[in-house]
């Protein structure tokens, strides 16, 4: 009876231990996230205080120094020449935009101007995050040797109106200021589209369009670009000679395609090219900071840049596209206490996890949204099962074995998805096979880091397996997919979904 009583006391010991560690661990980090969440970042000095010691001189930013105003003309160098676009779409969507605007700044020779995400899938209350909130945008910056700034770093945009609600915070301050930039969207829609650029405005810019003409710059199938082709806008001649066809292929073209199909209208035919601003200036697309709308749609002349293996975009930036050290290693947390790994606490904003990244296997299952489409099969008929999701981790553990990892078959799978916990009988196929998942509400991952980050972290979770299954039609499994492959040597595949059968194989 005494030996038990000591023991347990001894439990009871180490028990309050360990909770008042990791009490004071969650302090620290919730003291350390602050500068993280957007809009937290006020007057920020340019060059020399953005730079790393380990950027070498020739990736410093060209900038004039000094601290940022409310005018980003006044941060760019006269002799140098930018490049930017303003993302409108689903969160993977605005990151393959970036890379496509990353792509664009090698073939003309360019600094890119990263911009901000917005939350179009987390919510507006969310906020603006920048981009190196996400990405870890030095090492990026060395694995593709060029300088990248972002739009933090040229005009301040916080203002103490704004800054009160977080949906606003960082943003839609600043100076307003007039730009002519390019229109890529009514051109790939074909039916009278209107510019597609609204993350614009959180930068308080007024922007006067100018849509890119087919003539004579030919689109790839479908409704991409040719990036080559929008390449040549980023320089003198190939603008100028846009510019001039731009008026008259506009209306003849359109003018055309409204006269065969007048369904298609979805917006007056312009009878001003460039579209003036809300001040009614027409301002031709900027020489010194070339801007596009979206430029999601664009792709190379032949095969898939994003998803072949010899894709120009995943292999010259996608690849290079690396978490943060936040969320790294809050992912790492997560993992190591879904895993039963005895480790302590990583504290975020240090360094990365020094120890290699424990493996596994990751799903992607997107239902929620997918679901709206199953028409006209229900939604148990159209998406794919746990047991079809059962048997392609089966064969990514044989894939596995095939690619000289050991012990495929005691991977553990983390089940990460948008189903809701109402599906009962989704939920306990899942937890019959012993598959894991991710309790936000448990870690408080939103509570301590924001709105943005349960889904961050899930992607993070999603790329740092060593095996992985997604959906098919989705970007952000594809991604998650290349990472794997990538990353660590491991196996990815993707389930195909839409009827009963869809994924028999």
């Amino acid at each position: 009876m005494y030996f038990r009583g000591r023991t347990l006391w001894g439990i009871l010991c180490l028990f309050s231990v360990f909770t008042l560690s990791s009490l004071n661990y969650f302090y620290e980090l919730h003291k350390t996230v602050r500068d993280y969440i957007p809009g937290y970042r006020v007057n920020e000095l340019r060059n020399d205080s953005q730079v790393s010691s380990t950027i070498p001189s020739h990736l410093s930013l060209p900038l004039q120094p000094g601290p940022v105003t409310a005018k980003f003309r006044d941060a760019l160098l006269p002799d140098h020449k930018y490049i930017t676009t303003f993302p409108d779409a689903g969160w993977t969507n605005d990151v393959m935009n970036t890379a496509h605007l990353l792509v664009l700044s090698f073939l003309t020779r360019r600094t890119p101007i990263l911009p901000p995400f917005h939350p179009s899938h987390v919510g507006r209350e969310a906020g603006i995050i920048p981009f190196s909130d996400v990405f870890d945008i030095d090492r990026l910056s060395r694995a593709m040797n060029i300088p990248i700034l972002e739009w933090h770093q040229i005009k301040n945009t916080s203002d103490e109106e704004h800054y009160a609600n977080p949906a606003t915070r960082g943003y839609y301050g600043g100076e307003k200021e007039e730009l002519g930039c390019w229109t890529v969207w009514p051109s790939q829609r074909a039916d009278g589209a209107s510019p597609r650029g609204r993350s614009s405005q959180i930068l308080s810019l007024d922007i006067s369009w100018t849509p890119v003409p087919f003539v004579p710059y030919p689109r790839t199938p479908g409704i991409d670009w040719s990036i080559t082709a929008l390449a040549n806008l980023g320089y003198s001649f190939g603008r100028a000679e846009a510019i001039d066809y731009a008026r008259d292929w506009w209306r003849t073209d359109l003018g055309k395609k409204y006269a065969a199909r007048p369904e298609l209208k979805t917006a007056p035919l312009p009878d001003k090219i460039p579209w003036p601003n809300s001040l009614g200036n027409q301002i031709d697309p900027d020489d010194q900071l070339s801007c596009f709308d979206f430029i999601y749609y664009i792709r190379v002349d032949t095969g898939n840049p994003w998803w072949d293996e010899s894709g120009m975009f995943w292999n010259t930036v996608g690849t290079h596209m690396h978490w943060t050290p936040l969320i790294n290693s809050i992912a790492r947390n997560i993992l190591n206490d879904l895993l039963d790994i005895s480790a302590p606490p990583l504290v975020p904003l240090s360094q990365e996890p020094t120890t290699p990244m424990p493996e596994y296997i990751a799903i992607h299952a997107r239902r929620g949204d997918f679901a709206r489409i199953c028409a006209p099969y229900n939604r148990e008929d159209c998406l794919p099962s746990i047991a079809i999701l059962n048997r392609r981790v089966s064969e990514i553990r044989l894939e596995l074995e095939d690619k000289g990892f050991r012990n495929t078959d005691s991977l553990k799978v983390i089940l990460l998805t948008d189903e809701p916990h109402s599906s009962e009988n989704f939920w306990a196929d899942a937890t019959a096979l012993g598959w894991l998942w991710v309790d936000h509400d448990k870690y408080r991952t939103e509570e301590l880091y924001g709105r943005w980050f349960p889904m961050l972290v899930d992607a993070c979770l999603q790329s740092s397996a060593v095996g992985f299954v997604g959906t098919e039609g989705s970007t952000m499994s594809n991604i998650a997919r290349r990472r794997v492959i990538d990353w660590s040597g491991g196996a990815g595949t993707m389930v195909r979904w839409g009827n009963p059968t869809a994924d028999n194989h």
